[in-house]
């Protein structure tokens, strides 16, 4: 369509010691990934929305370096590699989403005690668009 994208994928994980079985967790794992619609929605460009103040910090996301603390360096490190795992696994199982555009699946680690989620979709908007999003 002409109109920048990205796909946006949402990692959750439930630490609840494995006292919850896998069949509640996958009935609500939908549920707690609903965000995923909400945002794919929020980005819908079928009405005309105001981007104009949205587009300047988009513009300085793209074009300006972005400077990170040791925290934030070792948050974005660490979620990058938890999200690699999860994505590599071979246990990774498709969940039915309450909607078409939204995918999701859900996986749990052995030895694990959190049940983890992924949502995917794909936006209309850039990722710094995303990003400047509130």
């Amino acid at each position: 369509s002409g109109l920048p994208s990205c796909e946006i994928k949402i990692l959750q994980s439930l630490d609840a010691g494995g006292k919850i079985p896998m069949i509640v967790v996958n009935k609500k794992i939908p549920e707690s990934l609903g965000v995923i619609e909400e945002i794919r929605k929020s980005f819908e460009r079928d009405n005309e929305v105001d981007w104009a103040s949205q587009a300047t910090v988009a513009n300085a996301i793209a074009n300006e370096e972005q400077e990170y603390n040791d925290e934030e360096r070792r948050v974005i490190r660490e979620g990058k590699e938890f999200f690699e795992k999860c994505k590599m696994n071979s246990e990774l199982y498709n969940l039915k989403s309450r909607d078409k555009k939204v995918e999701m699946k859900g996986v749990h680690l052995k030895g694990d005690n959190l049940a983890t989620c992924l949502g995917t979709t794909v936006v209309d908007a850039s990722v710094e668009e995303c990003a400047a999003s509130e």
